[in-house]
Order: structure tokens, then C-alpha cells, then sequence
């Protein structure tokens, strides 16, 4: 990823480099001596870091940073040798006006970061039910795209799960180094290796963010896309049949104790047979409890009936105006398992504002609702009931 130094780079990441205004034109090649590139989700963008070295003059060095891809919300420029330090880093339209001041003439390592747009990554899953063991097996693949136009080769790429909150006023030169969310971490491999055969993805806390981080460097060539496969997730979970606005869905309650699991489509079969569908995975943080739908059941059926109604009670107003009733209804459920094993099936009647349950073993009030689990054996069909009081105005 040689990078071309001259006056007025246009369409490429430039820096430029003069030892005074009326100095004739330099051109130069610069290899970055190593590269991170982390990739954010959703936001077009990727934060990039370069160590490479520079051939400064004794005393004052002007350099000029610039790129149509370059984002100027942040700038972090920093020399890595105690002979060279950073006197002013000023804004113009394009980009960033560099001074350093060096101690002596020679070739100084220096670092700097900034954002660059054209980068998004995104997680698919396939998974897997074992209904015997009642474990869900998750295969996921990250797919990272780069629409920049740079090619990158033999970087260090990670990726960010997490929304950032970017500032909207431009900084730069001096930020907190906590921030510094693709400092380098750790030994890298020499050259790019075959990602079937080498480990998964290292994963660290930063702040509030998780940073996915290949253990080896990769090519990542302009207008590419990036398939890299984590490795297989074992979820143990627990199934429950839900009747709610007049549906029957079998949902599956999964609670994950590793890493976290960003959102992204899932496929999912039963064994080998044929596929259940496609649904949305959200994004499942560790030690989080979550529940997938797997959309309206053939095997469990709930036929509701309102079987009774009547008014208990007149309200007069002062007048002795009618101005309502205490009513009160019945709904009678017949619960249906067409199924070869007992599920749990939850009950969930919507109640009036005012509703009060007045008969009806097992039934709870939460959130507005009358709830009830209820345990269905394979072929059984039974009846449940459900009576409850509510003020009915005029």
C-alpha cells in the first residue's frame, strides 16, 4: 500500500512534505510501515492508523494531509521519537497543515489516524436447532466491504460493534488516546494467511464497545468484500408457544454467556431437514436474555370464544342518569398440541384499562394483560377459562 508524496494529490490520501514556500516540487514513494484499520457498522466509515517514517531537516518541517476520502471530524498525528515534536497542526478545506520540529537531520517514525469513509461491515447466521438437546448452534460469517479507493494490503483489521457517538464539532491533533480505538495491539503475523485454516477473531472491551480483531493481517483490495467465519456458537434454549392477538407463535428464549453477537439475518434449520425460515437476530450482549419468533405454529392451535357476558351492576350519576355498567366477561381457549412432545403454552388476553380478574385459576395481571402458562401433553386438547370485571362507561 505504497503511498505517493507530492504538491496537490488529488483523489488519494496525500502528504506533502516542503522545507520552505519557494522550494521546488518533491515527489517521493512512503510505505506505511504497518497499518490498522478498524471498520465501523452503519456508518460509512473506518478509523485508520499508519506508522511509517519520515526524512525530516534540523529545525521546522512542513507537511500538508489530504484525501477526497478523508473525513475531518478527528486527526490524531503523533511522533514516536523524543527528537522530533509536533509544533502546530492547523485545518485548511482539504485537509490538515503539519510543523515538526526535528533535533537533528534524519529518518523519524511518527504515527497518525483518521477516519475514511467507504467501509461497513454486517453478520449473517446460520443456525442450526438440536430439538433433543435443546441447544441452537450458531454459525456466523462477518462480511466487511470496502468501497474505498485505496488498495490495502497487509493490514490489521478489527472491527466495532457498538453505536459511536461522534462529536459534531471538528477535532483533532489532541484527543484522549482512550479514544484511540485502533491502537495497536499485540504481534501480528508477517503476511496474509489462508482465514479458513487460522484462529477466530480475538475480541477486547473498549469503553462501551466491543473491537473484533483478526490474530493475522489480510489484503483488503478496493471495491472488495471480506468473508470471515468466527467460529460455531453453542446456545442452549428453552421453547414456549405464545398466544397473543389472536396468533399462536412458537418463540425460543436464548441467553448468551460469551461474546456478544451483533444483529444480522439468521437461517435456520432443524437438524437436516428442511429450513424453518429466515428471521432478524438482534443484537444479544453478554449474560442478555432474548427471544426469537419463529412465526405462527401448525402444531399448536388456540381457538378463542367470548362465552359469556353480562352486566353485574348499574352507576347512576346524580341525576339518576345511567352513565354505566360493572360487566363482566367470560373467554373460554381450547388448546390444541398436534405435536409428539408437552410444550408450554402462554396465554396472553388483553384486559380493559379498569379489568380486574374474578375467576380463573392460574391466571395472573401483567402489564395490561391476563396471563397463563399452561402445560400441553402430545394430542391433548383442553379447555381454560377466563372471567374478569371491568367498568363498561356510556
Amino acid at each position: 500500500m505504497k503511498r505517493v508524496i507530492w504538491w496537490f494529490c488529488i483523489g488519494v490520501v496525500s502528504l506533502v512534505w516542503s522545507i520552505s514556500p519557494a522550494a521546488a516540487l518533491l515527489s517521493q514513494a512512503l510505505d506505511p510501515e504497518e497499518v490498522w484499520l478498524t471498520v465501523y457498522q452503519g456508518v460509512d466509515r473506518g478509523w485508520v492508523v499508519e506508522r511509517m517514517s519520515l526524512f525530516l531537516d534540523e529545525g521546522d518541517n512542513r507537511f500538508v494531509f489530504s484525501g477526497g476520502d478523508l473525513i475531518r471530524s478527528r486527526f490524531f498525528f503523533k511522533p514516536l521519537a523524543e527528537e522530533v515534536r509536533l509544533r502546530t497542526l492547523d485545518t485548511f478545506e482539504n485537509g490538515f497543515r503539519i510543523t515538526l520540529a526535528a533535533a537533528g537531520k534524519g529518518r523519524y517514525p511518527v504515527m497518525l489516524s483518521f477516519f475514511e469513509s467507504g467501509f461497513d461491515w454486517r453478520e449473517g447466521y446460520t443456525g442450526i436447532l438440536d430439538e433433543k438437546e435443546e441447544i441452537l448452534w450458531l454459525h456466523p460469517t462477518v462480511y466487511l466491504s470496502n468501497t474505498n479507493i485505496r488498495q490495502w494490503q497487509n493490514v490489521n483489521l478489527s472491527w466495532l460493534l457498538g453505536s459511536p457517538a461522534f462529536e459534531v464539532d471538528e477535532t483533532y491533533a489532541l484527543f484522549k488516546e482512550a479514544d484511540f480505538l485502533a491502537e495497536p495491539m499485540g504481534e501480528a503475523v508477517a503476511a496474509p494467511l489462508d482465514m479458513k485454516r487460522v484462529a477466530p477473531p480475538v475480541v477486547e472491551q473498549v469503553s462501551e464497545y466491543q473491537v473484533f480483531r483478526l490474530p493475522y493481517r489480510v489484503d483488503f483490495p478496493s471495491r472488495s468484500h471480506l468473508a470471515v467465519f468466527p467460529g460455531t456458537r453453542k446456545l442452549p434454549y428453552t421453547e414456549l408457544y405464545r398466544y397473543q392477538d389472536g396468533v399462536t407463535q412458537r418463540i425460543l428464549s436464548i441467553q448468551n454467556e460469551e461474546t456478544p453477537l451483533a444483529g444480522g439475518t439468521l437461517r435456520l434449520f432443524v437438524g437436516d431437514r428442511e429450513p424453518l425460515g429466515q428471521i432478524v437476530l438482534p443484537l444479544v450482549r453478554m449474560q442478555e436474555e432474548v427471544e426469537l419468533s419463529l412465526g405462527p405454529s401448525r402444531l399448536v392451535s388456540v381457538e378463542r370464544t367470548m362465552t359469556r357476558y353480562r352486566r353485574l351492576k348499574v352507576e347512576w350519576n346524580e341525576d339518576r342518569e345511567v352513565i354505566g355498567f360493572l360487566a363482566e366477561r367470560e373467554i373460554t381457549f381450547l388448546l390444541t398440541n398436534r405435536g409428539e412432545k408437552t410444550v408450554s403454552l402462554e396465554l396472553n388476553e388483553l384486559l380493559p384499562h379498569d379489568g380486574r380478574i374474578s375467576d380463573g385459576e392460574g391466571w395472573r395481571r401483567e402489564n395490561g394483560q391476563a396471563i397463563r402458562l399452561v402445560n400441553l401433553d402430545p394430542d391433548e386438547k383442553t379447555k381454560i377459562v377466563l372471567i374478569y370485571e371491568f367498568r363498561e362507561v356510556l
